[in-house]
């Protein structure tokens, strides 16, 4: 085993990383009191839903769009919570370990995405009130163009959803020793659960207490990592010495992993992809009373983004010098960049009874929105674009709504059936 030293409050008071060989060692931290607390998280997520299912679903505007009836503050949260997945959360710090700041930079282009969403994109899918948002497509081309774009919207999505359970889960099992099958199942049950039962409700309030884990999990690690480390002048003076803060790299070649150029005007095309044409968040807008919400709940959910990216990004600078003299992976301590948070998280609080369980399900809970806003948005196209223009009887609301959630259980199973093409 190579001997490596850890920085500790700015001196190499702890002489090796000795105590995290073999990996396997950690898994015997995680224990009954973190799955405790990480199956009170999971059990309140589906509670949840089951109040909304209580609440009733009387017809499909209210499971599809809550009679837009919700408030500036959940929707807010649950853009920001939908937009921040799983893979977000464990890749950025990875990012900033391994190849430095420059990443960072594509927050600058999300004040022209908020604004171009709010001010020119929202104003005309709010005004047709649509549930799917590909019925836009439809009025202004044809009927062939919108079910394309439905077939693409459905399969990449179903994807996407399998990929951001897949990848967090198998992180997540090298350091903590979950069981990556065991996750990704709990992970889509518990999602199909509740949002075919509560509907669009139960996912943005759902999405308001996954984000409260999130942030309050991320902000605890960070500042118990940076003072470890000896404060941010240390974090700021490694990062710079050893080449990881750079953020006007304006090479204009194609060829450069990040630079000014990619992360601005490439961030702004890859942004306006998901805040502004995605079904996911066009419907969370149509969720709320009046256009003017809407564009405040833009506005204020690129901040929270903003603040949160800023924030796991600073955590991987404080990663970098807590292993300045050790690197995980080159000592072959993780085998993968994803695997340097949950490592971190466990090194410095895996002794404390709890948090380790309410940092995973932190995690967890980045990976449950994402896949219960997928799962509600795929139910609202394929009922507005499939099922009611070729359904040959009339179709009442109660229908409609019955039909939605066994949609909704549908594309949950099938996105759950596709992790096993890793």
């Amino acid at each position: 085993m190579e001997t490596c030293s850890i920085r500790m409050s700015g001196l190499l008071e702890n002489p090796d990383l000795s105590h995290l060989y073999p990996l396997s060692s950690l898994h015997a931290q995680f224990g009954w009191e973190e799955y405790v607390v990480l199956a009170f998280i999971l059990l309140f997520s589906a509670l949840i839903g089951v109040f909304y299912a209580w609440r009733g679903q009387s017809n499909t505007q209210e499971y599809l769009l809550a009679s837009k009836q919700m408030g500036l503050f959940p929707t807010t949260m649950s853009i920001a919570c939908s937009f921040i997945s799983a893979i977000t959360l464990l890749g950025t710090p990875a990012e900033m370990y391994v190849y430095g700041t420059q990443y960072w930079v594509i927050g600058l282009s999300y004040p022209f995405v908020l604004a171009a969403t709010a001010h020119c994109y929202l104003p005309v899918l709010y005004k047709l009130q649509d549930s799917s948002a590909h019925q836009y497509l439809e009025r202004r081309f044809n009927k062939q163009v919108s079910l394309f774009a439905t077939g693409s919207y459905i399969l990449l999505t179903c994807l996407y959803m399998a990929i951001v359970v897949y990848a967090p889960s198998l992180a997540l099992a090298q350091v903590t020793g979950l069981q990556v099958d065991l996750s990704i199942l709990v992970t889509f049950t518990l999602c199909i659960f509740y949002t075919s039962l509560g509907g669009i409700k139960a996912v943005i309030w759902t999405n308001v207490f996954q984000a409260f884990c999130m942030i309050t999990s991320c902000p605890v690690v960070v500042i118990v990592g940076e003072g470890l480390v000896g404060g941010p002048g240390v974090v700021f003076k490694d990062s710079y010495t050893h080449g990881r803060i750079e953020i006007f790299n304006m090479d204009p070649s194609l060829l450069t992993r990040h630079t000014f150029w990619s992360q601005t005007v490439g961030g702004y095309f890859t942004w306006m992809t998901i805040y502004a044409v995605n079904q996911t968040m066009i419907q969370r807008y149509l969720t709320v009373k009046d256009l003017k919400t809407a564009k405040i709940s833009i506005w204020l959910s690129g901040i929270a983004i903003t603040v949160i990216l800023s924030i796991v990004a600073y955590g991987g600078l404080i990663i970098f010098s807590r292993y300045l003299n050790c690197d995980p992976i080159s000592s072959g301590l993780v085998s993968t960049n994803d695997q340097l948070l949950p490592l971190f998280v466990m090194d410095i609080l895996g002794h404390v009874p709890g948090f380790p369980g309410f940092f995973v399900a932190g995690v967890f809970s980045d990976a449950l929105s994402t896949v219960s806003g997928g799962l509600n948005s795929l139910t609202a196209v394929a009922l507005e674009d499939i099922v009611k223009p070729y359904y040959k009887k009339d179709l009442s609301d109660a229908t409609a709504t019955k039909i939605s959630k066994l949609l909704g259980v549908g594309f949950g199973v099938f996105s759950y059936l596709l992790t096993f093409l890793e």
